[in-house]
């Protein structure tokens, strides 16, 4: 996102890994959700 113009101090990663799962491990469904990205977009 900063090699397209995003300004770096306006980013915050968060990575919830294996400690917060939104979805069911056991499931083929619930890993594949586990492994979305997403992107939230907030105005200031």
């Amino acid at each position: 996102m900063i090699d397209r113009g995003v300004p770096a101090d306006t980013l915050k990663p968060v990575g919830y890994g294996e400690a917060q799962p939104i979805a069911d491990n056991e499931t083929s469904r619930g890993r594949q959700q586990n492994r979305l990205v997403f992107f939230e977009w907030q105005v200031r």
